[in-house]
């Protein structure tokens, strides 16, 4: 299983644990739904792992996958893209359902 973190998206990551608004250097992936055959996953911070989460390292992250989502989240791409209204973290997966 693969899951990127885009080079723009590491920086805000680090960003965020420098200053505090989030509290760890882990996340958990999770199938928030599906819209027009995609995938939609969710970045969750603040999180307690479960025994059955698969585990990735990724750019200094520890990214962790609830069992519903792994067949979805393989290939998963995180990045951040700035808007006129701040910014957001987005999870892109190429494959359809």
């Amino acid at each position: 299983m693969t899951v990127f973190i885009t080079k723009t998206a590491q920086g805000h990551l680090e960003e965020l644990v420098a200053s505090g608004q989030i509290h760890s250097r882990r996340f958990r992936l999770i199938l928030k739904g599906v819209a027009q055959a995609m995938p939609i996953l969710e970045i969750q911070f603040d999180m307690i792992p479960s025994d059955d989460d698969a585990f990735l390292r990724q750019a200094g992250f520890e990214i962790y996958i609830d069992r519903n989502s792994k067949k979805h989240a393989d290939g998963a791409i995180i990045d951040f893209l700035e808007t006129p209204f701040g910014g957001t973290l987005t999870v892109e997966n190429p494959y359809r359902i």
